[in-house]
């Protein structure tokens, strides 16, 4: 099996927050499209333009990447879920039963 990414989506207002939270917490987050990929300098020539893809330009705003690999034990991993459970705990129209 083969790990590369473990990415989440967030509500886009609370992204940042989450990611600044969970590194309070000494868990890593990352970023790995900040901006969308017709927005890349690399494919600038296509003549793409911010609004051609709208939904991949708000997913982008709203997914961060968290901790994963095969040295995760099952307490990290609890952990982890446990820190993201407990900042959006109090923001109950976000979670739902």
């Amino acid at each position: 099996m083969f790990f590369n990414q473990y990415v989440v989506q967030v509500p886009g207002e609370h992204r940042d927050k989450l990611r600044n939270y969970l590194q309070q917490h000494q868990i890593p987050t990352a970023v790995y499209y900040p901006a969308p990929l017709h927005r890349q300098p690399a494919y600038q020539h296509l003549g793409y333009r911010a609004g051609d893809f709208p939904v991949a330009e708000a997913i982008c705003q709203k997914v961060i990447a968290l901790p994963l690999h095969t040295a995760l034990t099952v307490a990290q991993v609890r952990y982890i879920a446990s820190c993201i459970f407990k900042y959006f705990k109090n923001l109950p129209s976000l979670i739902q039963e």
